[in-house]
């Protein structure tokens, strides 16, 4: 017998605690970040959400200047910031000036302490700049023009651009007065005259150097340069160069970015891998730097490459050596620890073994305590009851009040099992919602009694919606005793499913074969316009330059991968994201009111609700352990539904592609 209680709720405000694993620079808000390096190597860098960090070198002091958010009501937005040394220079985007014009870029002659808003004298958004070192630069302004200063930034003169209808959002200027700019919808324009006249050249669509199978993706330019008589593109994330004197375009496939200056004192490729490779000036390899950490932001300048990561920047010097400096400094009241949590009071954040707290939003932190010793080795995290959980990586776990006390100590294997030790009283299951404008759960709660977990009641909250968990017999304790016997190797990471636990069907994969040929018609049908609209196939890939033999072998490779790398897949098994958050959970509640949450997070769920995340006392884990699927299979086959494991295949397929 199934209870239904119902509560609506009106207003509500959940808050969610939880580590940040990958802080942003600087406590930055915005992950659209961009560097700046000028001539003296001082650095820059802007966000989206008008905030502005300065250093003189790399193993400087990073600071802080003020937002310039607090300036309008929505803030401007930040694409670009051009320093002509560590005192001058400006930055620029989407800034509306007091006649609502967006003509302003905000000009410092003193490294970013006090700002002036100057009028660049045209309307629109600043997509891409470029400086050199003498006090030239050139903005690309939608809609417009070149706007162009030989000033450092003080006036300007509008230059014209081949086509106002195309948006130029990337180009190249160099001191011989040479440019090269390319559009959001395939169009590369080249003047040797500092914009006096301009060459329309051929694309590398233009030319068909790549099978554009990514048929609703604009065709646009995402970088562009000229090195010594080399043009350079990346066009729709692809690699091409040419000889200026004519273009005839090469696909670099080993490659996906590049990055050179307006002096070309060098050329940097960056390979699918994540590698770096210098080459020289015929682009041929010289040196080849491996395993760079994933950056936000590179720029390359007096033969060097500098990148932006999450917590430092990396040099790669002339001479091949790799220099790494934290983003740090010695002065408190300039203190930028890492994120951890919020808590009533404020922000959590640590650095070098030190807590902080942030009382007030975007204000300087405040030092709270030291830990007892170093954090490095593990991961921190904010948990229930304003609590900080300090998991080493080897089985410790370290609990301490926001005061720094240390109030308990605790081994993760122990845990586990003493939780199983304690007898199991209640299951819940649970789903919901939420997102900007809604919020909904329902939970269907078993008690154990005389061998069996029954007498159900049904709990939901939040927003009127239409899903309702579905009927479910009552549950056997034996069934429960042997999921539990396995809670202790949800912990255990080294515990991943092989393919076979899967159990994908000669039938599945055939089908994933059969769903990949018709992709391959639908895109062939297009191309000879047969059909007038693009057709929605099961199995589609966002990408150009598709090997379909390639995408047919892999779906028989997949019968032979190993436990590890489609565990790394199955991990991250999709790409989308969107505000509106689905989950998928459900509860082991002990005789000691001890809890265990295992929980799957998704905005389009997967056939197996892979991954789910495994919580006991603060601590987590992520976890592809097939025994929790298997358990709901058995207990409550309804829970998961029967998904399509063929989208699975088809997501694996385009990872390993």
């Amino acid at each position: 017998m199934r209870i239904l209680l119902s509560f609506l709720v009106v207003c509500f405000s959940p808050v969610f605690l939880f580590s940040q694993s990958v802080p942003l620079p600087l406590n930055f808000n915005s992950y659209a970040i961009k560097l700046s390096v000028a001539k003296d190597e001082s650095l820059v860098l802007v966000t989206r959400a008008g905030e502005v960090g300065l250093t003189t070198s790399i193993k400087s002091e990073w600071r802080r200047s003020k937002s310039f958010s607090e300036n309008q009501a929505f803030g401007p937005t930040l694409d670009n910031a051009n320093f002509f040394n560590k005192d001058t220079g400006f930055v620029s985007g989407f800034i509306s000036g007091k006649s609502g014009k967006y003509n302003i870029i905000y000009h410092t002659m003193d490294g970013g302490h006090s700002w002036k808003e100057l009028n660049f004298g045209q309307d629109g958004w600043v997509d891409d700049a470029v400086n050199l070192g003498n006090g030239e630069a050139w903005l690309s302004v939608a809609g417009s023009g070149i706007a162009y200063t030989n000033d450092y930034g003080f006036s300007w003169k509008k230059f014209k651009i081949p086509e106002v209808k195309q948006r130029f959002s990337n180009i190249f200027f160099n001191s011989k007065g040479e440019g090269f700019i390319g559009s959001l919808w395939n169009m590369l324009a080249y003047t040797a005259d500092n914009c006096g006249s301009w060459k329309i050249i051929p694309t590398p669509l233009d030319q068909k150097r790549y099978n554009k199978t990514n048929k609703g993706n604009r065709p646009e330019f995402n970088r562009v340069a000229i090195f010594g008589d080399y043009l350079l593109v990346k066009q729709e994330d692809l690699v091409f160069y040419s000889k200026k004197d004519t273009v005839d375009w090469l696909w670099l496939s080993e490659y996906d970015d590049f990055y050179t200056d307006p002096e070309n004192s060098a050329i940097f490729f960056k390979t699918s891998k994540g590698n770096i490779v210098r080459v020289d000036y015929n682009l041929t390899p010289i040196h080849t730097y491996e395993s760079i950490t994933p950056a936000y932001s590179s720029r390359c300048k007096n033969g060097s490459l500098f990148i932006v990561t999450n917590n430092k920047v990396q040099q790669i010097d002339p001479n091949n050596r790799i220099v790494s400096v934290l983003f740090n400094t010695n002065q408190s009241s300039n203190i930028q620890p890492i994120y951890v949590g919020y808590t009533p009071n404020g922000n959590i954040g640590v650095l070098d073994s030190k807590a902080y707290r942030q009382k007030d939003y975007n204000g300087k932190w405040d030092y709270v305590f030291d830990f007892p010793f170093s954090i490095s080795d593990g991961s921190i995290s904010l948990i229930e009851n304003n609590l900080l959980l300090y998991s080493r990586t080897d089985d410790s776990l370290f609990y301490f009040n926001l005061s720094g006390k240390l109030v308990a100590v605790k081994s993760k294997l122990k845990m586990a099992d003493d939780f199983c030790k304690a007898g199991i009283s209640k299951l819940t299951f649970g789903s919901g919602s939420q997102g900007c404008f809604h919020y909904y759960s329902d939970q269907l709660e078993y008690i154990y009694a005389n061998g069996v977990f029954g007498n159900q009641i049904e709990v939901s909250s939040g927003s009127k919606h239409p899903s309702v968990l579905p009927e479910n017999d009552e549950i056997r304790e034996g069934d429960v005793m042997s999921f539990v016997k396995n809670i202790p190797s949800l912990f255990d990471l080294s515990k991943m499913p092989s393919i076979v636990d899967l159990g994908f069907t000669e039938k599945d994969y055939q089908q994933c074969k059969n769903d990949i040929l018709e992709f391959k018609a639908s895109l062939e049908s297009q191309e000879t316009k047969k059909r007038k609209k693009e057709s929605n196939t099961k199995f589609y890939f966002l990408k150009n330059n598709l090997d379909f033999s390639r995408l047919l072998a892999i779906v028989d490779s997949i019968k032979y991968l190993d436990s590890e790398r489609l565990n790394s897949m199955l991990i991250n098994l999709t790409d989308l994201w969107s505000t509106t958050t689905n989950w998928k959970q459900f509860q082991l509640i002990n005789n000691k009111n001890e809890v265990i949450t295992i929980t799957s997070r998704y905005y389009e769920s997967n056939a197996f609700y892979l991954p789910w995340v495994v919580r006991l006392n603060g601590y987590s884990v992520t976890t592809t352990n097939m025994a929790i699927n298997n358990f709901l299979k058995k207990v409550y086959p309804d829970f998961l539904g029967n998904g399509d494991k063929v989208a699975v295949l088809h997501a694996l397929v385009k990872k390993i592609y």
